[in-house]
Formats: C-alpha cells, sequence, structure tokens
C-alpha cells in the first residue's frame, strides 16, 4: 500500500514539476496568457521536459519487468528441478525394492534333492571330508551310499553358497559346467546374476541422485557375499561385483 502511495506522489509531481519550472523561468507577472502562441511554447517546453523522463522511465520499467519474469521463470524451473529430481528418485528407489524382490524369491526356490546332490558330486563335493562336512552344515545329512540328501527342502541360496565353496574344484567356465548338468538350476542362478546386473546399476543411480548413503550401503551389503559366490563360479560379471562392493565398503 505505501509503494503505491508513493507511486502516485512521484507520478503528480513528475506531471506539475515542468509547469512550475515553466512559470519560475517565463512569468512576467501578467497571469495566464491568452495567446495562442505561449500556450503553444508551454506545450513544446512541457512535452521536450517531460516526454525523455517518461521514455526513460518506460525503459526502466521494461527491464524491470524483463529481471522479475526471469527471476519467476528461474523459481519456477528449480521448483521444476527438485520435483523432477524427487521423482527420479521415488522410480529408483522402486526399482530397487521390484528388484531385490525378485532376487529374494529366486533365492528362495527349492530344489529337488537330487539335483543339488548331481550338481554337487559333479564338482567333487563328496572327496574331502571337509566338504562333506560343508554340505551337512548347509543342508543336512546324506546318505553315503547312494549321496541322497535326507533333508528337504534345498534352497537355491544354499546351492549356490555349496558349489561357491573354495574347497570345491569348479570346472571352468563354472557356468556352462553347471549348464551341462542341469538347466533348470543354470536358468535360476543366471536370472539371479542378471538382476543383480540391473541393481548395481540402480544403485549407481542412486549414488547419482544423492539418495541416503546409508540406504544404499544398506541394499549394497544385502547381496555382497551372493555377488562373490556368484562371481567365484564365473556366473557375475566383475564389474557387477566391483560396484556392490564399493557400497557395500563405503564410509557413511
Amino acid at each position: 500500500m505505501k509503494f503505491k502511495i508513493m507511486i502516485a506522489i512521484f507520478i503528480i509531481v513528475l506531471i506539475v514539476s515542468p509547469i512550475v519550472a515553466f512559470f519560475i523561468q517565463f512569468d512576467n507577472g501578467s497571469g495566464i496568457s491568452t495567446k495562442q502562441s505561449d500556450w503553444a511554447s508551454f506545450a513544446t517546453f512541457y512535452s521536450g521536459v517531460l516526454n525523455p523522463i517518461i521514455s526513460s522511465i518506460a525503459f526502466i520499467g521494461a527491464i524491470s519487468a524483463i529481471l522479475l519474469q526471469k527471476k519467476s521463470i528461474d523459481q519456477i524451473s528449480k521448483q521444476l528441478d527438485a520435483q523432477d529430481n524427487e521423482s527420479k528418485k521415488n522410480d529408483i528407489i522402486r526399482e530397487i525394492n521390484s528388484c531385490s524382490k525378485t532376487i529374494e524369491r529366486f533365492i528362495s526356490l527349492t530344489l529337488e534333492p537330487r539335483e543339488f546332490v548331481i550338481l554337487c558330486d559333479s564338482i567333487g563335493l563328496y572327496d574331502l571330508p571337509s566338504n562333506k562336512q560343508y554340505i551337512i552344515d548347509r543342508a543336512g545329512s546324506f546318505n553315503d551310499i547312494n549321496k541322497e540328501l535326507t533333508s528337504f527342502p534345498v534352497w537355491v541360496g544354499s546351492l549356490i553358497a555349496t558349489i561357491s565353496h573354495s574347497s570345491l574344484s569348479m570346472p571352468n567356465p563354472g557356468e556352462q559346467h553347471i549348464k551341462s548338468k542341469s538347466k533348470h538350476i543354470h536358468g535360476i542362478i543366471f536370472s539371479i546374476s542378471a538382476n543383480l546386473d540391473y541393481f548395481s546399476v540402480m544403485l549407481e543411480k542412486m549414488d547419482s541422485v544423492n539418495i541416503d548413503p546409508f540406504f544404499i550401503k544398506y541394499n549394497a551389503s544385502k547381496y555382497y557375499i551372493l555377488c562373490s559366490q556368484l562371481h567365484s563360479i564365473q556366473f557375475l560379471k566383475e564389474s557387477t561385483l566391483n560396484v556392490i562392493s564399493k557400497f557395500a565398503e563405503s564410509d557413511v
């Protein structure tokens, strides 16, 4: 309100000032002239003084309007960027959670005990006492004669942990060897590896949009051991393992 009053006063002063200045300078004491020539001179003087001032004010006003418009556009742009960034964060978190659920579902799938035994027997699981004890610890006891498990179910996660055991001799490439023994198991493990590849990409995207580092570390840590196991049997790319490892071991 005060600003509007000040503007009104300024306009009045602007209009009246040339008139006052003219009369102070040229009034000869005879009062208001009735001559057309005097009024023409006054009009010329008035317009000559006022027009440049009005033009300058109009120019300043135009510049001010442009600057205000630019400021408004910048503010809107920042708001849109913030909304877009928040939307990206939500999309990435959604993808991470979805990918994690898929990995967990595959890891929790159960296998026929015989499938487990055939694959483990092909990589020498039962040839060393330490390996025998390892499978007993992981999947329960088994029959020494026919090498069949007496426990059930056997989860895919247990299988991966078992066949990646350091005491075993996995023929190279491990991925092809597993495929030759069981296409079913190969398909499941391949799907887990593919999801972990995508999972690592999402972790890097989370880092790029400044999602909470604790959340990133938590998600990476969940699958660090699994990634190491899959990499040891040539199922997971080293680049994926490096990404998971980087975020799992990060200081936050």
